[in-house]
């Protein structure tokens, strides 16, 4: 046996693919060094955007600029204020986010409610025998999965409406959500049971906070006016712990152990 017939052959090995910038023709690096250009500079907008397009050699227009026209920001900067941008519509749609989904069998009660309220809707509009017409028109199945998955959250039509965007929104947004409110009656939020019991539980901890706060001030000032008849008994001067006489005999031992252990 030969030492080439020990010889392993190779495995082959797949070169490294790099990604190669894509090199860009000179006009679209012409367009990009004035667009920046454009947008960089400090002095008059109109000189890059003359440039661009050539304005220098063209023959001038024969109208006269507008009375009161502006220039650009930058010769005129309080003609061109920054709008503050402030999010007031009501309508506007919100992100879901890592909002909790609804359960699969709450999901599918809602959805299957809402596709009969959808054929309700297309037969009260457009009459029963008409085939032109079909629910996905008037409710789309995208929005009624998204309704399904979040019914517990929409508990209005404001609601509905940061939510999805649906267009009959203002005319059947009541029927929906008296539709979700009607299908979760059915249906125990375990989380919100949780939560409640949570709240219960920290007002119960308060309250035994709050007791045993009112017995430490108890046995303090129980404390503090020993000490006064002590001292008093000490000086020469008796005194009759008061505190102790409006105790009964019983407790008074109780008492006198946890005012030493305070």
């Amino acid at each position: 046996m030969n030492a080439s017939d020990n010889l392993v052959e190779p495995i082959p090995t797949r070169c490294k693919v790099t990604k190669c910038k894509k090199v860009l023709t000179r006009i679209e690096a012409r367009d990009r060094w004035f667009l920046l250009w454009f947008l960089t500079t400090e002095k008059c907008r109109r000189i890059p955007w003359n440039k661009f397009f050539g304005n220098c050699s063209k023959l001038p227009s024969p109208f006269p600029a507008p009375l009161g026209s502006r220039c650009c920001d930058n010769c005129e900067p309080l003609q061109f204020p920054v709008e503050a941008i402030r999010l007031t519509d009501p309508d506007q749609l919100w992100l879901p986010g890592r909002a909790q989904k609804a359960l699969p069998e709450v999901a599918e009660a809602v959805r299957s409610q809402l596709l009969v309220l959808r054929e309700k809707l297309v037969a009260d509009i457009y009459g029963p025998d008409q085939h032109m017409v079909i629910g996905k028109m008037i409710l789309p199945d995208e929005i009624i999965d998204v309704l399904a998955e979040r019914a517990r959250f929409v508990d209005s039509v404001e609601a509905l409406k940061q939510w999805v965007y649906w267009h009959f929104a203002h005319e059947f947004g009541n029927d929906v959500v008296l539709v979700l409110t009607d299908v979760l009656a059915n249906f125990l939020d375990s989380a919100q049971k949780t939560q409640e019991l949570q709240q219960r539980e920290h007002a119960l901890r308060a309250l035994l906070k709050m007791e045993k706060r009112d017995l430490k001030n108890q046995i303090s000032s129980i404390s503090e006016s020993c000490f006064v008849a002590v001292k008093n008994e000490m000086d020469g001067t008796r005194q009759v712990c008061k505190p102790f006489l409006r105790l009964p005999r019983k407790n008074v031992g109780g008492c006198i152990s946890l005012v030493f252990l305070e």
